[in-house]
């Protein structure tokens, strides 16, 4: 079972969202097929998650979601600086790179990528390809 996907989460990875979203929809229709029975009912919150990732494949702007990487604007700062350091092997805390304002390079980087909105965050994404 994948895990539950949520606006507030720091990344979403397109095959997690795909994967999560089967699982939903698989749940919706045994629901749909068992009518009354507490069995098969879906919990509310997994009726909103639905909803949200429904929105997600729906809003994405041409994104090749399988491929794609959907980065939270409240997290890119800290995530665009652990990329740099998994690219380079160096460490942001180290000399002379702590001395860099990661927070102005992640907005430079951030023209890089395709922003969207998704229920009131802001995310950023850019194929894995």
């Amino acid at each position: 079972m994948a895990d539950r996907i949520d606006k507030d989460d720091d990344v979403i990875f397109g095959r997690d969202l795909r994967e999560r979203l089967s699982e939903l929809e698989l749940d919706e229709e045994i629901e749909k097929d068992n009518p009354g029975s507490d069995d098969h009912m879906m919990f509310e919150d997994e009726r909103e998650e639905l909803a949200f990732l429904r929105r997600i494949l729906e809003e994405a702007p041409g994104a090749d979601v399988d491929g794609a990487y959907f980065v939270n604007d409240a997290h890119f700062a800290a995530w665009a600086t652990e990329e740099w350091e998994s690219d380079t092997g160096e460490a942001a805390s180290d000399w002379p790179y702590r001395h860099i304002d990661w927070d102005e390079a992640a907005d430079e980087l951030r023209t890089d990528y395709t922003t969207f909105v998704f229920d009131g965050v802001t995310f950023y994404t850019r194929s894995s390809h």
